[in-house]
């Protein structure tokens, strides 16, 4: 015997790389569900809470990032993270002015520091946290230095 509730509730999350396949999803997903819905006799409600938007990262920024940081730290400490769909507040940034999301690395593998983020064993190097602080003002300087006057030029144009 089979039984057939009243009410279904479902919840899921979606994550994508590109905003206007994001809202091409959720039209879909309002259409598919009321077409099944009226196809089995039934109503839908389609709640969707639009979360982060996705992260752009500025291929002139990253650029400009990734060359200040293997200064300050050298070129063997810099890599590039592979694409992921990360909801993350800073998104929100990348959607308004150039910007550039970078990672820190703060596992160690000889240090047996290798969970990952959101996990129970979650853990970091805080060596790591030495170098923070340092690099983040290194590209804030990097970058502000190339899209300053500096005084002498200044002072000439004056």
């Amino acid at each position: 015997m089979n039984i057939i509730p009243n009410e279904v509730t479902m919840e899921g999350t979606l994550r994508c790389f590109d905003e206007q396949w994001r809202t091409q999803a959720h039209e879909w997903i309002r259409r598919t569900t009321a077409s099944i819905a009226e196809a089995s006799g039934a109503t839908c409600d389609v709640e969707i809470t639009v979360g982060y938007p996705v992260l752009n990262n500025h291929s002139h920024v990253t650029g400009s990032v990734k060359k200040a940081a293997s200064t300050y730290l050298g070129n063997d400490a810099v890599s590039e993270a592979a694409i992921w769909t990360a909801a993350e507040d800073f998104a929100s940034y990348s959607q308004q002015i150039p910007a550039c999301f970078y990672l820190l690395g703060v596992g160690n593998e000889n240090k047996g520091i290798t969970s990952g983020l959101h996990t129970p064993l979650f853990d970091i190097d805080e060596d790591a946290l030495r170098d923070a602080p340092g690099l983040m003002a290194w590209i804030a300087l990097e970058l502000l230095s190339a899209h300053s006057v500096s005084p002498n030029r200044a002072r000439r144009e004056n």
